[in-house]
């Protein structure tokens, strides 16, 4: 069956290098990114109805954190401190996100910033900078420049 073959559909994660060579054919006009961008999943719908599922919960992890510490005597300050409260993992770090992976080889690259800064601008509300390999990226290259 081909869709259980095709990278992240079956869960598979996309291998990093494949991202490089996308990039680096969109870089030589080989590809047209926007044709491209077409083909990788999640959805830009998907990438922002996740964000906002992520902040709800936050929210809402937040507000029981509050209403905790609201009603809570001295005594219960330290059991409420070591309380474990689990977020979901934050969205753009699910490594099925192909376009987040694309922009991470884009930033990468010296030529690919313009690219990669458009495609940062267009997700900017998803927060692509939170996932580890994009920031990592980001700091190469402000390394690389200073």
């Amino acid at each position: 069956d081909k869709a259980n073959r095709e990278f992240g559909v079956s869960g598979e994660p996309t291998p990093e290098s494949l991202y490089k060579l996308a990039a680096r054919l969109v870089l030589r006009g080989k590809v047209d990114l926007d044709l491209l961008w077409a083909h990788l999943s999640p959805t830009d719908s998907d990438i922002f109805a996740d964000r906002k599922v992520w902040v709800e919960k936050e929210l809402s992890v937040a507000k029981s954190i509050l209403q905790k510490i609201l009603n809570a005597t001295a005594d219960d300050a330290t059991t409420i401190a070591d309380e474990d409260y689990k977020l979901p993992p934050f969205p753009s770090e699910h490594p099925s996100n192909q376009k987040f992976g694309l922009i991470e080889a884009l930033v990468e690259l010296p030529q690919g910033w313009k690219h990669g800064h458009t495609l940062f601008t267009l997700f900017r509300n998803a927060v692509p900078a939170s996932r580890r390999g994009i920031s990592r990226a980001i700091l190469r290259r402000v390394r690389a420049l200073i």
